[in-house]
C-alpha cells in the first residue's frame, strides 16, 4: 500500500500489518484481508450499478386537470428566515386562468411559507366556489 493506494496513517503498512497479524494470527489476519477484499468488491460494484444505471428524462410541465376541474399550483419562499411570503394560480382544464392569489408572510421558515401557500390556496378556492 503507498499514497497512491490511499495510505494516509502514521507509519508504514508493513508494520501495522504484521502488529494486527500478530494478535490474531494467521487465522485473524487472514479474515481481515478477505473482509476487507470483500467491501472492496462490494463498493466497486456499486460503483458500477451506479455508473451503468439508465437515466429517464422527463420534461417538468404544467398538465391541465380532467375536464370541469380546477389546479391550484402555488409556491411559497424564504428570505434570509425573515421575509417570506407565498402566492398561487388556479386554473381551469383548458389552461384558463380562474384566479390566483400572493401573501406576505414575515418571519417563518421556508416550510411554514409553504404550508401558509396551501392553506391560502385553499381558503381562496374554497371562497371564488370552484
Amino acid at each position: 500500500m503507498s499514497d497512491d493506494a490511499g495510505w494516509r496513517g502514521n507509519g508504514d503498512w508493513k508494520d501495522i500489518l504484521a502488529i494486527v497479524c500478530g494478535h490474531g494470527g494467521i487465522s485473524g489476519c487472514m479474515k481481515i484481508m478477505l473482509k476487507l477484499s470483500e467491501d472492496y468488491y462490494q463498493a466497486r460494484m456499486a460503483d458500477q450499478i451506479t455508473f451503468n444505471s439508465q437515466r429517464v428524462i422527463d420534461f417538468i410541465r404544467w398538465r391541465p386537470p380532467s375536464v370541469n376541474l380546477a389546479k391550484l399550483n402555488m409556491d411559497g419562499t424564504c428570505k434570509g428566515g425573515n421575509i417570506a411570503g407565498s402566492g398561487g394560480i388556479i386554473r381551469g382544464s383548458d389552461g384558463e386562468c380562474i384566479g390566483g392569489f400572493a401573501i406576505f408572510i414575515a418571519d417563518c421558515s421556508a416550510f411554514v411559507a409553504e404550508l401558509w401557500g396551501v392553506l391560502e390556496g385553499l381558503s381562496y378556492a374554497r371562497r371564488i366556489e370552484i
